[in-house]
């Protein structure tokens, strides 16, 4: 909710957490060391900005809607140390919320990633984690209501670059968690397996196959295990000077362990990944992503997940820039049944002031329609921000 955190290109969450006006971040690709630690090959840096910013639905209510006003602090922090046989590299973000009305939705949320790879010619082994400690809902299309919830994932990755032709292994674990007496029924631990392979094909552009496992326990036996097979083909790379792109078209089979409280019919279909990136010119950007899968939920096991993005950003002048973003996304159980739609759109203006400092405002509306009443709601948040980063 505070604009705050870019999304990934591939993630369509309704969770009012991706930021209009991303934040300056400095590459670290070569050694920077704003605090004159004198350590080589080391590259970091340190940001701080606080947010105010206007709800006027803080419950995501469909009746009876409920305005508050926020302050948010953030506090960011990137690292890099490069060798020449391998690298490290950590990102944290920290965000602490006071509302003015709702103190009881007052605390601190984490979010870390990090990796270290070592390499040996042709092979590079890479092993990494990420978190993300959230008091806000996850997905709203799923549960509007304010609950503690923890992700993480670990995992394990080997590629070996034969020059036109690579491959790559991976193993990963990771856990959800949520502090509900209801929903907690939907804590899993997931267990991944893949193997990926692809070949130069053509100028600036890679073909490639791919086959993911997924095994999902949950803790409690309201849920059936979920078992998870896919297999994939696409291809990526660049479409002209001024366009890049990417598609995964594959076939899924998800099945869903019988006899449980909540019995839900198998997956099985196509699912589908694309993005298209289009350049006209330097100050302009327009990108747009697609998606079609099977995803966990904590409603009853296994949903399928369609949705749409479109990503604008446009640098007016050499200190000022805006992005917008239009979504569709929708959610169902396997059977056809509690489905649920969401719109966002969200859309900010951000002015570099020098070379260190910013200050930024933007703007988010998004709105469900559901078969549940409950999972109903308008929502228009409003921010006004300062930042620097080192």
């Amino acid at each position: 909710m505070v604009f705050a955190f870019a999304l990934p290109a591939a993630a369509f969450a309704q969770d009012g957490e991706a930021d209009p006006n991303p934040d300056p971040e400095r590459p670290l690709e070569e050694p920077h060391d704003p605090f004159g630690l004198g350590v080589e090959k080391l590259a970091y840096s340190a940001g701080l900005k606080i947010v105010e910013i206007f709800d006027d639905n803080v419950f995501l209510s469909p009746v009876g809607e409920e305005s508050d006003r926020i302050t948010v602090a953030i506090l960011k922090a990137r690292l890099r140390y490069r060798e020449e046989a391998g690298s490290v590299t950590l990102n944290y973000r920290g965000r602490e919320r006071r509302f003015d009305e709702h103190d009881e939705f007052d605390g601190m949320e984490h979010f870390f990633d990090g990796s270290g790879t070592v390499s040996f010619t042709p092979f590079r082994v890479e092993a990494g984690a990420d978190g993300r400690d959230l008091k806000e809902p996850f997905d709203v299309l799923q549960v509007t209501e304010r609950f503690d919830s923890r992700f993480d994932r670990e995992y394990v990755r080997a590629v070996a670059d034969f020059n036109r032709f690579d491959v790559e292994v991976e193993g990963a674990l990771a856990r959800f968690t949520i502090d509900d007496d209801i929903l907690d029924r939907g804590d899993y631990r997931r267990r991944e397996a893949a193997v990926l392979a692809s070949v130069d094909a053509w100028d600036q552009a890679a073909a490639f196959v791919e086959l993911r496992l997924h095994r999902t326990e949950y803790d409690e036996p309201d849920f059936g295990d979920l078992s998870f097979l896919r297999f994939t083909v696409g291809a990526r790379g660049a479409l002209t000077a001024k366009t890049r792109g990417e598609i995964r078209i594959g076939f899924a089979r998800a099945e869903l362990e019988e006899g449980t409280v909540f019995p839900e019919d198998d997956f099985t279909g196509l699912t589908a990944l694309a993005a298209l990136t289009w350049e006209p010119g330097e100050k302009h950007e327009l990108r747009a992503d697609l998606r079609r899968e099977p995803i966990e939920s904590v409603i009853t096991g296994l949903a399928i997940v369609d949705g749409v993005r479109l990503t604008y950003r446009f640098r007016f002048a050499e200190r000022w820039r805006f992005q917008g973003m239009l979504s569709w996304d929708r959610e169902r159980e396997s059977d056809g049944s509690n489905d649920r739609r969401g719109l966002q759109a969200r859309g900010g203006v951000q002015w570099a002031v020098g070379e260190r400092f910013y200050a930024d405002i933007g703007a988010l509306f998004r709105s469900a329609d559901s078969d549940d009443a409950a999972l109903e709601y308008e929502n228009l948040r409003i921010s006004i921000g300062m930042g620097v980063e080192w």
